[in-house]
């Protein structure tokens, strides 16, 4: 497993663990499809950042809010100091950023619940914070080709959110994990982050890439792979994780 924010060569047809991410680009990407507005489902998406004893980000990836508004769902690997290690001891969540403003506030969050196999990490807010706005999960199976929109904190799109598009590619079975299949553009920092279909609801978590190389090193195609919908209603309803 190799990030993709690394300079290393990867082999061919590697899996990649995702978009975790703390370097920040010039200018933010993406813009809606048609005349669908996306502004309603922003308020709901958030930037999720590892801290360490000064304050410093050392993991950053995003996040969307479920349940009552006070739960927050990512990407368990974005809270990992280490694969396969201990979780980050402080998580702030960035609020209220657009596509064409930065998050206005920052709050501590506290882990709920962790199912590390599914990759999922489910956070909690204070009581004393007003609710977010709640995104809804699918529960449609989705068609060949339909198009699918992507929402996160990318480092590569500096300090606002981010939207990309792509397409319903199918599912796989890698590890033993059923996973969605897209060519929707995903990078560092999306990690944790919803993909929607064209009613707005998240159908998957921008989790991780397939990268195929030549044997110099050039990357010749990807594929994004996301958690399903369907494993993050049953983190959120406590059938899986602890």
């Amino acid at each position: 497993m190799i990030g993709i924010g690394s300079s290393s060569v990867i082999a061919s047809a590697a899996l990649v663990a995702v978009a975790t991410g703390v370097a920040s680009g010039a200018g933010a990407s993406g813009s809606a499809p048609g005349a669908q507005d996306w502004s309603r489902v922003a308020e709901g998406v958030v930037l999720v950042e590892c801290l360490n004893t000064e304050g410093r980000t050392q993991r950053s990836g995003s996040g969307f809010a479920v349940g009552n508004g006070r739960q927050i769902v990512t990407n368990y690997h974005v809270l990992e100091l280490s694969p396969g290690g201990r979780v980050c001891g402080r998580i702030w969540v960035s609020l209220g950023g657009t596509f064409t403003e930065e998050p206005s506030r920052r709050i501590p969050v506290t882990v709920e619940r962790a199912a590390p196999d599914q990759d999922l990490a489910l956070l909690r807010i204070d009581e004393g914070t007003a609710q977010l706005r709640t995104l809804t999960l699918s529960t449609e199976e989705l068609r060949a080709g339909e198009l699918i929109t992507a929402l996160g904190y990318p480092g590569v799109g500096g300090d606002t959110l981010t939207l990309t598009t792509g397409r319903y590619s199918g599912t796989a079975e890698i590890n033993g994990a059923t996973w969605i299949k897209t060519d929707t553009p995903i990078a560092p920092g999306n990690s944790g982050g919803p993909v929607l279909n064209d009613r707005q609801e998240v159908i998957g978590v921008a989790t991780s890439l397939r990268i195929a190389t030549t044997s110099g090193g050039r990357v010749v195609g990807t594929l994004g792979l996301l958690v399903p919908a369907a494993d993050v209603a049953a983190l959120v309803a406590g059938e899986i994780g602890e």
